[in-house]
């Protein structure tokens, strides 16, 4: 019998980002993209998604993605059987952090989106692979039916959402946390802070890899999920 997983994808993303993993993991689990535009905050978002889900599920969050696969594993822990993380975080957030996200918002109040997407989009891979036209296109399309109203909504949930860091300990599934070595977005010892907090958690690292794993190393996150599940799965 095949398992359900949920992929939500990190800020703006959508389910192009994750053509390979889709492809390569259908024959171990029936797979369902999951976003919320419309929903300004982790705890919304992570409402809606319970709503929707099956009764039991493996759930795979991205980033802001990850934050809502937290909170769904901590809100209902009899429903999520597995949970890997990617190149994600709590929602702590520093000043600078807080800063980031705001100037975010600003840019995107003020239609400057598509130059925000750009910068954003450049260091979100290995500096080496920022001028790959294929790779970037690839994020850019990944990215582009994405309403503009749901990228203002999502930074808005980055900067007005509780942080999961105080309930990690609730989560009870078996955990993967993956994590690029050279991930610009957040730190390894974030990485290492979540693995300590959640008590089945394991953390793989992917060498010469940023933020965007998924996509700048598909073979690799793809290989690392199937092994991982089917080891879970038995």
């Amino acid at each position: 019998m095949k398992h359900n997983l949920i992929i939500i994808p990190g800020w703006g993303g959508t389910e192009l980002l994750w053509k390979h993993q889709s492809e390569h993991l259908a024959d171990i689990a029936d797979i369902t993209v999951k976003y919320f535009p419309d929903a300004e905050t982790i705890e919304k978002m992570t409402e809606q998604l319970l709503k929707d889900a099956p009764e039991k599920f493996i759930i795979c969050g991205h980033s802001l993605g990850g934050w809502v696969a937290q909170l769904a594993a901590i809100k209902a822990p009899h429903r999520v059987s597995h949970l890997i993380i990617m190149g994600s975080w709590t929602g702590d957030l520093n000043q600078e952090k807080r800063q980031y996200f705001e100037q975010w918002q600003h840019e995107i109040e003020n239609d400057r989106l598509e130059h925000l997407l750009s910068e954003v989009n450049a260091t979100s891979v290995l500096p080496s692979r920022s001028k790959d036209r294929s790779l970037m296109s690839t994020l850019v399309e990944g990215q582009a039916k994405f309403p503009r109203q749901g990228f203002l909504n999502q930074t808005k949930a980055m900067l007005n959402s509780q942080p999961t860091t105080l309930q990690l300990h609730k989560i009870e599934c078996p955990t993967l946390i993956i994590y690029g070595r050279q991930d610009s977005a957040f730190t390894l010892e974030t990485q290492q802070s979540l693995k300590s907090g959640i008590p089945s958690a394991k953390l793989a690292i992917i060498e010469d890899c940023g933020h965007m794993c998924h996509v700048e190393q598909p073979q690799a996150v793809t290989a690392l999920l199937k092994f991982w599940l089917e080891d879970h799965l038995k």
